[in-house]
């Protein structure tokens, strides 16, 4: 429910609108934006940069699980998301310490 919650959030500080009368290639990007805003708005980038995350994925999927309220497939997400947008920073799944 949280993440749905998350999501649906999105649209109403967002968007405007009724998807009814918009094209589909519109609420298909109101969509991906409500998606992307949920990853964030559930697993705060500021937050991840703050954990020490597990060099095992699985470990470290499973510890964003557990301190963010969020299911398996979402923290996985996630976490693909988070290194992805931080790869040019060098940073991978290690200990780290702040």
């Amino acid at each position: 429910m949280w993440q749905e919650f998350c999501h649906e959030l999105c649209h109403v500080l967002w968007h405007s609108g009724s998807q009814k009368v918009m094209p589909y290639s519109w609420i298909q990007y109101q969509e991906c934006k409500a998606d992307n805003f949920m990853l964030h708005a559930c697993v705060p980038t500021f937050m991840l940069n703050k954990i020490r995350l597990p060099i095992n994925e699985e470990r470290a999927i499973i510890k964003i699980c557990l301190l963010f309220n969020v299911k398996y497939d979402f923290a996985e997400k996630r976490i693909n998301h988070y290194l992805n947008n931080h790869f040019f920073n060098n940073c991978n799944l290690v200990e780290r310490s702040y």
